[in-house]
């Protein structure tokens, strides 16, 4: 799983950014999924009745006459990994976000490029989603956000919703059968165990344990005429077990680290390396996480950096320092396997493959340059026995699913 405090309106922002699209930013010192401003809106309309609006649009788009996956093969790489064009498979549509969701789906949101260029038209938005396995295509529908707002998907670490901002976030809960309001405390609230749950509010980190909440980080959350350099946060990365989880905090405009917090013993260590002064987590699997350096900080390594909660130890794998130039490798962590997706400009692109046990790297994969991938357009996901990168590069350029046999990455 793939720890991301990301929002994909960022990239629906770059698709739209000559299109009017709207121009939200991130509340200074955030780093991912903070507060989101809009001052000039405000809006007192329920989740419920928002869905209704959206979802009952006077527009539809056609129902997708999706190919088997074997039609929508564009070529095979080494290896048997084959890649999809998923444009080509949407009639044409532009796509503004795709993303691997819980239970094995990919969701896709698409729009017509005309559309959006039509001064007065509302947007109407195609999202659509599929299994990973097969492709099947399990449902689409036609939304239309009020006040022609954009639409996207927020993630929280190892959660996804759909969402768009009218005043606020209005989540949606996406699952095989549909979309369902969310309410905020629950896309929020993080399980640990059936008896505890931590909750991020008001910049602070509550535990909640058979029925009896404490807050265990305390932030501070500046109101009107107050100090906005004030601002103090802490958020849940990710769960290592039932009592353990790594934190993040961060001030006004600077990250401050990262630690593992017991909610047995009430203590808290800190997340630090001799050659990174500050680690933020990037991706884990059960009591595994891969951190990496917070470059706001000072660091020699880049690492990446491997936290295992079973020995309780913070290693530096030292795997990618031999890099030229500013690169920022994506990882996905799955058993012990890691991926790393390395961009290296002008020289080459790759998805590499390590193993955490022998501490080796066992394959790499150079990625053609006709496809165009970047750091800031690739997904990473893992299930059964496929590994999936999905490159959503540019506006203009196509949209391509990978699939490589697990197996592959081993020989």
């Amino acid at each position: 799983m793939t720890c991301k405090r990301f929002v994909s309106w960022v990239l629906a922002l770059a698709v739209l950014a000559g299109l009017g699209g709207c121009g939200r930013q991130l509340q200074s010192g955030m780093t991912g999924s903070g507060v989101l401003e809009e001052s000039s809106v405000v809006s007192t309309i329920s989740s419920e009745d928002v869905l209704s609006e959206a979802v009952s649009s006077s527009v539809s788009y056609p129902t997708l006459s999706f190919p088997a996956v074997q039609d929508l093969t564009e070529a095979k790489l080494d290896s048997g990994i084959s890649v999809f064009n998923l444009s080509q498979a949407l009639g044409g549509l532009r796509i503004s976000a795709i993303c691997f969701l819980e239970d094995d789906l990919i969701g896709v949101i698409a729009f017509s490029q005309e559309q959006f260029q039509t001064e007065g038209s509302s947007h109407n938005y195609l999202f659509a989603v599929f299994s990973v396995d097969n492709l099947k295509l399990l449902y689409q529908k036609t939304i239309t956000p009020p006040q022609n707002k954009s639409l996207y998907f927020y993630s929280e670490w190892n959660k996804t919703a759909l969402s768009y901002y009218l005043g606020k976030e209005n989540f949606f809960e996406i699952d095989r059968n549909g979309i369902t309001p969310l309410p905020e405390e629950q896309f929020f609230r993080f399980r640990l165990s059936d008896s505890s749950y931590i909750l991020e509010k008001d910049n602070d980190l509550i535990l909640e344990q058979n029925g009896i909440s404490k807050t265990i980080f305390d932030g501070v959350l500046p109101v009107e005429d107050e100090d906005p350099e004030d601002w103090h946060r802490y958020f849940f990365d990710c769960r290592l077990s039932d009592t353990r989880f790594i934190y993040s905090e961060s001030g006004y405009e600077i990250s401050l680290g990262a630690g593992v917090y017991d909610i047995e013993t009430g203590k808290t260590t800190l997340l630090s390396h001799k050659n990174a002064d500050g680690l933020w987590v990037y991706t884990y699997d059960y009591d595994k996480a891969i951190l990496v350096p917070d470059d706001q900080m000072s660091y020699s390594s880049i690492g990446p950096y491997l936290y295992d909660d079973s020995t309780r130890k913070l290693t530096d794998l030292n795997w990618l320092n031999s890099l030229k130039g500013e690169v920022y490798p994506k990882y996905y962590l799955f058993g012990n396997m890691l991926a790393a997706f390395v961009d290296e400009y002008r020289i080459a692109t790759t998805l590499r493959f390590f193993d955490l046990v022998t501490r080796t790297e066992i394959k790499t994969i150079e990625i053609p340059s006709c496809y165009h991938a970047d750091e800031a357009g690739i997904e990473l996901f893992a299930a059964d026995n496929f590994f999936y990168m999905t490159i959503k590069p540019t506006a203009y350029d196509d949209a391509y699913l990978f699939r490589i046999p697990i197996e592959e990455t081993m020989n």
